[in-house]
Protein backbone atom coordinates (compact mmCIF):
# COMPACT_ATOMS: atom_id res chain seq x y z
CA UNK A 1 0.00 0.00 0.00
CA UNK A 2 1.24 3.50 -1.03
CA UNK A 3 2.19 6.23 1.78
CA UNK A 4 0.78 9.17 1.42
CA UNK A 5 1.20 10.32 5.13
CA UNK A 6 2.82 9.30 8.34
CA UNK A 7 0.05 9.82 10.05
CA UNK A 8 -1.73 6.28 9.89
CA UNK A 9 -4.96 8.11 10.24
CA UNK A 10 -4.68 10.16 7.45
CA UNK A 11 -2.80 7.87 4.97
CA UNK A 12 -5.98 5.38 5.65
CA UNK A 13 -8.25 8.16 5.24
CA UNK A 14 -6.73 9.37 1.74
CA UNK A 15 -6.31 5.22 0.41
CA UNK A 16 -9.36 4.84 1.42
CA UNK A 17 -10.86 7.39 -0.56
CA UNK A 18 -8.41 8.04 -3.54
CA UNK A 19 -10.54 7.83 -6.23
CA UNK A 20 -12.75 10.61 -4.46
CA UNK A 21 -10.30 12.81 -3.47
CA UNK A 22 -9.26 12.78 -7.60
CA UNK A 23 -12.39 15.33 -7.49
CA UNK A 24 -11.19 17.66 -5.37
CA UNK A 25 -10.76 21.34 -6.90
CA UNK A 26 -8.10 23.82 -5.46
CA UNK A 27 -10.39 26.01 -3.65
CA UNK A 28 -11.55 22.61 -1.38
CA UNK A 29 -7.95 21.40 -0.93
CA UNK A 30 -6.56 24.80 -0.31
CA UNK A 31 -9.16 24.95 2.72
CA UNK A 32 -7.98 22.07 4.06
CA UNK A 33 -5.30 21.83 6.77
CA UNK A 34 -1.50 21.47 5.40
CA UNK A 35 -1.25 17.75 6.65
CA UNK A 36 -4.49 16.83 4.70
CA UNK A 37 -3.05 19.07 1.38
CA UNK A 38 0.64 17.28 1.53
CA UNK A 39 -1.62 13.22 1.66
CA UNK A 40 -3.98 14.56 -0.92
CA UNK A 41 -1.21 15.75 -3.22
CA UNK A 42 1.02 12.78 -2.75
CA UNK A 43 -1.83 10.52 -3.90
CA UNK A 44 -2.43 12.16 -7.25
CA UNK A 45 -0.80 10.60 -10.29
CA UNK A 46 1.52 13.44 -12.31
CA UNK A 47 -1.18 14.95 -14.58
CA UNK A 48 -3.12 15.81 -11.36
CA UNK A 49 -0.39 17.35 -9.74
CA UNK A 50 0.35 19.50 -12.39
CA UNK A 51 -3.11 20.56 -13.16
CA UNK A 52 -3.53 21.49 -9.40
CA UNK A 53 0.04 23.73 -9.31
CA UNK A 54 -1.33 25.14 -12.70
CA UNK A 55 -4.70 26.09 -11.24
CA UNK A 56 -3.11 27.00 -8.13
CA UNK A 57 -0.73 29.60 -9.63
CA UNK A 58 -3.84 30.65 -12.21
CA UNK A 59 -5.61 31.50 -9.54
CA UNK A 60 -2.98 33.57 -8.07
CA UNK A 61 -2.71 35.68 -10.84
CA UNK A 62 -6.11 36.41 -11.47
CA UNK A 63 -6.99 37.12 -8.37
CA UNK A 64 -3.76 39.24 -6.52
CA UNK A 65 -2.19 42.34 -7.74
CA UNK A 66 1.39 42.03 -8.52
CA UNK A 67 3.76 44.02 -10.23
CA UNK A 68 4.59 43.62 -13.70
CA UNK A 69 7.87 41.89 -12.40
CA UNK A 70 6.49 40.01 -10.17
CA UNK A 71 3.89 38.70 -12.34
CA UNK A 72 6.21 37.57 -15.06
CA UNK A 73 8.49 36.05 -12.19
CA UNK A 74 5.74 33.99 -10.91
CA UNK A 75 4.67 33.21 -15.17
CA UNK A 76 8.08 31.94 -15.45
CA UNK A 77 7.19 28.80 -12.44
CA UNK A 78 3.86 28.47 -14.35
CA UNK A 79 5.52 28.17 -17.84
CA UNK A 80 8.37 25.77 -15.85
CA UNK A 81 6.03 23.47 -14.96
CA UNK A 82 5.50 21.07 -18.71
CA UNK A 83 3.75 18.27 -19.47
CA UNK A 84 5.18 15.49 -17.86
CA UNK A 85 6.99 17.32 -14.91
CA UNK A 86 5.80 15.24 -12.32
CA UNK A 87 6.32 11.92 -13.81
CA UNK A 88 8.71 9.63 -12.33
CA UNK A 89 11.36 9.72 -14.89
CA UNK A 90 11.25 13.44 -15.64
CA UNK A 91 11.92 14.20 -11.45
CA UNK A 92 15.07 11.86 -11.86
CA UNK A 93 16.71 12.85 -14.86
CA UNK A 94 15.70 16.84 -14.34
CA UNK A 95 16.69 16.74 -10.76
CA UNK A 96 19.38 18.78 -10.46
CA UNK A 97 18.40 21.24 -13.30
CA UNK A 98 14.95 21.73 -11.57
CA UNK A 99 16.55 22.07 -8.06
CA UNK A 100 18.83 24.56 -9.77
CA UNK A 101 15.62 26.53 -11.19
CA UNK A 102 13.91 26.72 -7.71
CA UNK A 103 16.99 28.03 -6.37
CA UNK A 104 17.20 30.89 -8.61
CA UNK A 105 13.54 31.62 -8.89
CA UNK A 106 13.68 31.71 -4.74
CA UNK A 107 16.35 33.89 -4.92
CA UNK A 108 15.35 35.93 -7.22
CA UNK A 109 11.25 36.47 -5.50
CA UNK A 110 13.90 37.45 -2.15
CA UNK A 111 16.33 39.68 -3.44
CA UNK A 112 15.00 41.22 -6.62
CA UNK A 113 10.65 41.10 -5.20
CA UNK A 114 11.65 41.64 -2.13
CA UNK A 115 9.67 38.01 -0.74
CA UNK A 116 9.96 37.09 2.32
CA UNK A 117 11.06 33.10 2.63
Amino acid sequence: MAEFSCDPVLNDYVSANKETLKQITISELASSDLAFQQAVFRSFDAVKKREIWLNKIQILLETQEYSEDAYLHITKLFDYISVGFFEKDNIDSHSKENAEFASDWIKYAKNNLGWSK
